[in-house]
């Protein structure tokens, strides 16, 4: 669904390093904010079925929230930090039935092109459950494509890079923003292998 949309609003969509990820497994997959379409794209790029958390008022979109309940995501009410932790500790039930949980760490697109700083709640997540990170690069081009800037589409192609994936016993000794840190490192290290 997501390939034939994409390819009606003029995306051609690359994908590199599908075969980091084992079908067995669950992950953490996170990746940069660079559009609205971001939510059509990582879907597609990713094979796996996942979950994502996503920003609480975004359920309240006549047509987007019905799609997105339906699908299962967690709403995350970043302004309440006890409903924040709450929508953690639900992500955390769902990753341990092994389904994968999606997020955008950097809680909002980015309004420049440059990936932005991230927020530690999916951090906290991998380390309590201890789940593999999979990095996921997109391209500056979906910023390009359709930025939170303008409202035009200007159709083009699209990459993006999956890396290998951040073990828990390679990131376990790590501190929270540590492990941030290293993660918005390798996930802007794929963006520049386009």
């Amino acid at each position: 669904m997501f390939g034939i949309l994409l390819k009606i609003m003029g995306m051609n969509l690359v994908v590199n390093g599908r075969e980091n990820i084992e079908s067995n497994k669950s992950y953490i997959i996170m990746g940069n904010h660079q559009s609205l379409f971001d939510v059509f794209v990582i879907p597609k790029a990713i094979p796996k079925l996942f979950v994502g958390i996503e920003a609480a008022y975004h359920f309240d979109y006549p047509l987007w929230g019905w799609i997105i309940k339906k699908w299962g995501n967690i709403p995350i009410d970043r302004s309440d930090i006890k409903k924040a932790i709450k929508s953690i500790k639900s992500a955390e039930i769902i990753l341990n039935k092994g389904v994968s949980i999606g997020m955008l760490p950097e809680g909002h697109r980015t309004l420049t092109g440059r990936t932005g700083p991230f927020k530690k709640g999916g951090f906290h997540l991998a380390r309590n459950t201890k789940t593999d990170i999979l990095p996921v690069g997109v391209s500056k081009s979906l910023y390009d494509y359709k930025n939170k800037n303008s409202w035009e589409i200007s159709p083009q192609k699209v990459v993006v890079n999956i890396g290998k994936p951040l073990t828990y016993k390679s990131y376990k000794n790590l501190s929270v923003d540590q492990l941030k840190d290293l993660t918005r490192e390798i996930i802007i290290g794929l963006i520049k292998q386009e």
